[in-house]
């Protein structure tokens, strides 16, 4: 993809295709797009979205650091303007430099506080469609009353290398739609999870992860599906997220 192409869908703050990022996520981005479009790579919502230009990005780093709820928010209002389409959101996040050791859960603890901090700066409520516990199988993560499904990319995948996409951590931001077939209405469930883990098999070093499962499964979570450990390990620990009761507060804010 031509790098003029992916400038026209990158969002920083509340504009869209106004800034020119650093060289850094150009690099990052270069990456990303080879492997994501190789036509074995297994996600292909991902690889539709991005080869029929239904993909966004964005960037964070120490200059732009606390722009992000914005970037969700007019990744919203951008998307909703074509519904029907895989609108999908990379946000990308300055690779540590090479004398930083980062491990695989250094990483995980980073999405869950980027998470975290959207939730927290975000002022609607939580989406009547979906629990706001974690420990309930429906739940999903919410922004702005959209729901959406993490995909976290980072380099510290070995043996999963669909989640290896680069330096760095990356962000996959799916919302809930884009798993919905536009024509029947129904979600597009044990069909495409079969086919895709088929192709997981053949691209990754190690099988299919316990925690993967299909949305409202009473059997799966699926905040334990957004960062998967790098081996066969479910996770057993408790979802390090914490929802705020904005419908409370809102309704004690009422005059």
């Amino acid at each position: 993809m031509e790098r003029n192409d992916c400038e026209k869908r990158i969002i920083v703050g509340d504009t869209i295709g106004e800034v020119v990022p650093p060289e850094w996520f150009f690099h990052s981005y270069k990456i990303f797009h080879e492997r994501l479009t190789d036509p074995d790579y297994p996600c292909y919502f991902g690889a539709f979205a991005e080869n029929n230009s239904d993909l966004y990005y964005s960037f964070v780093d120490p200059d732009f650091s606390s722009h992000l709820p914005q970037v969700v928010r007019k990744f919203i209002e951008v998307s909703s303007q074509f519904v029907g389409r895989r609108n999908n959101l990379a946000v990308f996040f300055k690779p540590e430099p090479e004398s930083e050791q980062v491990t695989h859960d250094d990483r995980k603890k980073r999405t869950w506080e980027i998470l975290q901090h959207l939730h927290d700066n975000d002022p609607e409520p939580w989406s009547d469609a979906a629990p706001a516990d974690p420990a309930d199988h429906s739940w999903e993560f919410c922004f702005a009353g959209t729901l959406f499904f993490i995909v976290a990319l980072s380099s510290t995948y070995v043996l999963r290398k669909s989640r290896n996409m680069g330096p760095g951590l990356i962000l996959l931001f799916q919302p809930r739609d884009v798993f919905v077939d536009p024509y029947t209405g129904e979600n597009i469930g044990h069909a495409a999870r079969d086919a895709i883990r088929e192709r997981l098999r053949h691209w990754d070093d190690i099988e299919v992860h316990p925690d993967l499962g299909v949305f409202t499964d009473p059997r799966k979570n699926e905040w334990k599906q957004y960062y998967l450990s790098d081996d066969m390990k479910p996770e057993t620990g408790g979802c390090p997220f914490r929802t705020r009761n904005l419908k409370s507060r809102a309704a004690s804010e009422d005059p």
